[in-house]
């Protein structure tokens, strides 16, 4: 199966300046068809192992009765985290306000110094 150099990065996990600098070495042979690297997918694994691929349908089902202590510990974290944020709302509606009594304030009266001999 005949890959491009941008799917061959995707199979083996590098980026494409690594699989092109491979090529142009010679530890990778390819075949330039005008614009475009083609390589075989069987020499790319001889230099490179390919990544293993995940199932996304596999990491959406969960099971409850495979792992409950699992499942109760991330439940439990989850509602920490929730517990944090409701508190970062309360902590920065609290700071708002101070912020907002702070802008509205009359300004300060000025010390003896200054109202005896003038602002500087």
């Amino acid at each position: 199966m005949l890959l491009t150099l941008g799917k061959a990065a995707l199979e083996v996990g590098k980026s494409k300046p690594t699989i092109l600098k491979a090529l142009k070495t010679g530890r990778l042979s390819g075949t330039k068809v005008g614009a475009e690297w083609q390589i075989e997918s069987s020499e790319l694994f001889r230099c490179y192992p390919p990544i293993a691929k995940v199932n996304d349908n596999a990491l959406h089902q969960v099971n409850p009765q495979e792992n409950p202590i699992q499942i109760a510990v991330l439940q439990a974290k989850l509602d920490a985290a929730h517990q944090q944020i409701e508190d970062l709302k309360e902590d920065r509606e609290h700071w708002r306000q101070q912020a907002n009594r702070l802008l509205n304030a009359p300004p300060p009266m000025p010390n003896l110094w200054q109202r005896l001999f003038g602002k500087p």
